[in-house]
């Protein structure tokens, strides 16, 4: 695949000074060596090209409302917090740069196999950003890439490619529940079945007061001749 920002000349941002809370920009050039842009995350210990600006990081606590009866109000219980899904937006600028994003798209950025017993396979890639720290976030999964593209209304085409791209925290994979016991119970003894309902004493003491039941009613209302 073409290199798509040597096809129109981009513009560098202005001066490399400290931009809170990433540490100050550093560009790697050298012979026969495209120079670099790095300032954002470092993911599995690999700084990222470019510029990467946190746009979402917001960490939801779980609670759950219960409504209580009539007027006796509501109140909460805590439950497990959900997720952190994390966003970024990437500026780019050099063809180096460029070249550096394409490869780590193909072998790091990517869907990841889930780890299987017995395989060295990791599911989650590590990752270390100040604001992120803070929130005890430091692995994640990819969940979207969002290719740079390059601004031509806003800037005839010589100000940053831009992208974004989305990382859903990974706290590891919960063991599965253990199977129950497949032993079916003894429920003990058993009522006798209904055909066998005329021999208990149940049935008999019913069947007395249907009987004295009848015979009030005749002495109330005799039957008709």
């Amino acid at each position: 695949m073409a290199n798509p920002a040597s096809i129109i000349p981009a513009l560098a941002p202005l001066g490399l000074g400290s931009n809170f809370p990433y540490p100050t920009s550093f560009q790697v050039s050298g012979p026969g060596v495209p120079g670099v842009t790095y300032e954002g995350p470092t993911i599995n210990g690999i700084p990222m090209p470019g510029q990467w600006l946190l746009t979402k990081c917001n960490r939801v606590f779980g609670w759950q409302e219960q409504q209580g009866a009539f007027l006796s109000g509501a109140y909460l219980v805590p439950k497990g917090d959900p997720l952190m899904h994390i966003e970024y937006e990437i500026r780019l600028w050099e063809d180096g740069a460029f070249a550096l994003f394409n490869t780590l798209l193909g072998t790091l950025l990517k869907k990841p196999v889930i780890a299987v017993p017995g395989l060295p396979a990791s599911a989650a890639l590590g990752i270390h950003d100040p604001v992120l720290k803070i929130l005890n976030v430091s692995a994640f999964v990819t969940d979207f890439i969002d290719y740079p593209k390059n601004p031509l209304v806003s800037s005839g085409g010589k100000g940053a490619w831009i992208g974004h791209i989305g990382f859903i925290e990974y706290r590891g994979i919960k063991p599965a529940s253990p199977v129950p016991a497949q032993v079916t119970p003894d429920p003990g003894a058993l009522a006798p079945p209904a055909s066998a309902n005329h021999a208990t004493a149940v049935a008999t003491v019913t069947a007395g007061a249907s009987k004295l039941a009848a015979t009030a009613a005749t002495q109330l209302v005799p039957p008709k001749i």
